[in-house]
């Protein structure tokens, strides 16, 4: 709880400073004046002609990772306008390995916590050297010879992940999605709303909270099909119980946001055996969806 709402206090300061184009409002000071001592950090290569720069609140290190974590105020600055997006979430990790090489530090046999927090502000601003290797890539999808988007070492990345061709912002949470992998937050980016960001929200055209915010559920475990315009989110939930949900721009109605094409279950049924259906699903012209069995296999490897 405090970490969100340290995140959001912060941003919410920052927000209501002067902020826009020509401001020169110190983030750092803004910022610490109401949450207290944050770690200024910058990027020392753009995103595609975006500045980033901003103030982290390492914490603590979360039990499946060595690196700090906590939350973090990024801005995004265009360099040909000058506007910029403030965001600010929860479970940011920094520290890469090009940091690390160049500034050498080992959490797991060095300091705690807070003497490995203490020494890094002694440093003052932290300058990260993200490459184009760190961001996003395309790479080929599992079991198709589609291409898929597959999320790099990057903590704030530029992509297009709703497929209406313009780029929206990825925020990487560290060890925040399910069996300890990571989840991603996506925003917009609006310079015209207000100089800040807002989330972007994936729909459905029924009323059903499971499928109404797609693009708020991604994670590692997330597929994004460039190919098909699909993402499919995968819920493990252990042997044989588990399930794949399929979403794209359907076809079928004129809804601009996402629906649910296919799902996929796996149950074992009375006899112990795994049992894999795959459903296919259909709009009636007002959006009532129509679950249609595809297929039905038994202990599918």
């Amino acid at each position: 709880m405090r970490m969100r709402t340290l995140a959001a206090y912060g941003l919410a300061a920052w927000l209501m400073s002067s902020g826009g184009a020509g401001a020169q409002t110190s983030l750092s000071n803004v910022v610490r004046s109401t949450a207290g001592d944050g770690i200024e950090f910058t990027f020392d290569n753009s995103l595609d002609g975006y500045a980033v720069s901003g103030v982290w609140y390492p914490l603590a290190t979360p039990p499946a990772h060595t690196m700090l974590v906590g939350p973090a105020v990024f801005q995004l600055r265009n360099a040909t306008t000058g506007k910029a997006i403030k965001i600010a979430e929860n479970a940011i990790s920094l520290l890469n390995d090009a940091y690390l090489k160049a500034h050498p530090i080992d959490p797991q046999q060095g300091a705690s916590p807070v003497g490995l927090i203490a020494a890094l502000k002694s440093r003052g601003v932290l300058r990260l050297n993200y490459s184009g290797e760190d961001r996003a890539r395309k790479v080929p999808c599992r079991e198709s010879r589609d291409t898929c988007l597959a999320f790099g070492d990057i903590p704030i990345d530029l992509q297009d992940v709703n497929f209406d061709g313009k780029p929206e912002v990825i925020v990487t949470q560290q060890g925040m999605a399910q069996r300890f992998g990571d989840a991603y937050r996506v925003f917009t980016i609006d310079f015209d709303d207000a100089d800040g960001a807002s989330p972007e929200i994936g729909t459905v055209p029924y009323d059903d909270a499971q499928f109404q915010n797609v693009l708020g559920r991604l994670d590692d475990m997330s597929t994004i099909d460039l190919t098909r315009k699909r993402i499919s989110i995968y819920l493990s939930g252990g042997a044989c119980a588990n399930s794949n949900e399929v979403f794209g721009l359907n076809p079928d109605t004129y809804d601009a946001g996402f629906s649910l094409l296919e799902y996929w279950s796996w149950q074992t049924d009375e006899k112990g055996d795994c049992i894999e259906k795959i459903y296919h699903v259909k709009y009636s012209p007002i959006g009532v969806p129509a679950y249609k069995l595809f297929s039905l296999t038994k202990n599918p490897q």
